[in-house]
């Protein structure tokens, strides 16, 4: 085991710990879903250097005035303005999301198609970005279009017991039957201690993530793996395709201009 994954293990465990305590506590549905996404959102926050903290239940926006549906989880960056955090409803700017996550206590197909659902409309908003922001970020200019004018968008389940190619050809038939282009399509999906599936795009050998199969050749498209080390490989996923800035222009002029009308001298 490598060390990460051995260091990240006891955090496993606690999550899967988090929702038999879920279901012992109650047995409303809406009220695990939230505990389990705070539960998730610690834990990234605590090991994820660029979040400066988490959200559960919000919306996203877009300076064209595009709008997400409500997702379970909001990961921001440091850049983001503070006033809108307090406040419920919460509507956060994209240039300020890290990621975002739909969080499932168990993951059917209906689930899935719901999670594919949201992060296309999640995946829609793209984020304004000035010629200063654009000198000092991460992201490879082969993802620039999913990654960084779009921001990541994953799914993460506490359970399934389907077979993982059976989640994986769920997913692929949805995308296929609503002609979900490439850049809306969801990231990535972790089922904790069963699974993972990554979406690879055109497989090209240029980006983030590339990966090999067998015959030694770059996969492309869904690919997926068991694994039972779920939430280092999902830090490290994260890692690798959240946008780190140095600097970033103030958020707030991307979406109101400085009042130069009505002075005098």
């Amino acid at each position: 085991m490598a060390l990460l994954d051995e260091r990240f293990a006891d955090i496993d465990r606690r999550l899967a710990e988090r929702l038999k305590n879920a279901r012992s506590s109650t047995t409303h549905p809406g009220v695990r879903g939230d505990e389990l996404a705070g539960a998730l959102g610690e834990e990234i926050r605590d090991h994820l250097i660029d979040c400066a903290s988490f959200h559960e239940r919000c919306e996203i926006r877009d300076t064209r005035g595009a709008l997400s549906q409500e997702v379970d989880l909001v990961l921001l960056n440091r850049f983001h303005p503070a006033f809108l955090l307090k406040n419920r409803p919460r509507i956060f700017f994209i240039e300020g999301v890290l990621a975002a996550a739909e969080v499932k206590t168990s993951l059917d197909k209906g689930e899935t198609v719901d999670c594919l659902r949201k992060a296309q409309a999640f995946k829609r908003l793209q984020s304004k970005m000035t010629a200063s922001d654009l000198e000092a970020h991460n992201v490879d200019n082969a993802d620039w279009d999913r990654y960084l004018m779009r921001r990541p968008f994953f799914a993460f389940a506490y359970e399934d017991n389907r077979n993982l190619r059976t989640v994986k050809k769920n997913i692929e038939e949805w995308i296929k039957e609503n002609n979900v282009p490439k850049e809306e399509q969801i990231d990535a999906v972790f089922v904790l201690n069963r699974s993972i599936i990554v979406n690879l795009g055109a497989g090209t050998g240029i980006g983030a993530i590339e990966i090999w199969g067998e015959k030694a050749h770059l996969l492309s498209g869904f690919a997926q793996k068991g694994t039972s080390s779920i939430f280092s490989q999902l830090i490290l996923w994260l890692s690798l395709v959240c946008p780190s800035f140095t600097s970033l222009d103030s958020i707030l002029l991307k979406y109101a201009s400085f009042g130069a009308d009505g002075y005098v001298n």
